[in-house]
């Protein structure tokens, strides 16, 4: 593989002095404290947007009524509820992606992750037994061992 043009540019870390090490290595915690701060601040602005209350025009009103949703005693619907009714609509004609996220969203695994899981658990349990074996039947060991033949003595 070529070497690129800008390895030469690159000043190994053994030839650099602990001040040079020091001061990179602040920089570098500076900038994951700033990237955590702005993660954080993403995920709370979400959270805020997801319990906002829209004003709902009647189709949207219409549509929460036939899915189950009494505003007037459920409340207002927030934008996340507004958003998982529309996952169950796609998802009630025939999107699985829509199926797929409403099924992580209520953290409920699906039945093929189910079943996989049941299958793994019930292989490694197998797997841990010891191998029984009836003493009454020696056979596959005489097979495995070798029989001795006609004429001969058995081996002790």
């Amino acid at each position: 593989m070529p070497k690129s043009n800008n390895a030469g540019n690159l000043t190994p870390n053994d030839q650099r002095t602990p001040e040079q090490l020091k001061a990179m290595g602040a920089k570098g915690g500076k900038a994951s404290a700033e990237a955590r701060r702005k993660k954080k601040l993403t995920k709370q602005l979400a959270r805020e947007v997801l319990a906002l209350q829209p004003k709902l025009s009647k189709t949207q009103k219409a549509s929460l009524t036939k899915l189950g949703y009494d505003a007037e005693g459920d409340g207002a619907p927030t934008v996340e509820l507004m958003g998982l009714c529309a996952m169950a609509k796609r998802y009630m004609a025939g999107d699985q992606f829509a199926g797929k996220f409403l099924y992580e969203y209520a953290q409920i695994a699906d039945l093929r992750t189910t079943l996989e899981r049941e299958r793994l658990k019930a292989a490694r349990e197998q797997a841990s037994k010891p191998a029984s074996m009836d003493v009454e039947d020696l056979t596959p060991l005489v097979k495995l061992l070798g029989s001795p033949a006609e004429g001969e003595a058995p081996r002790e």
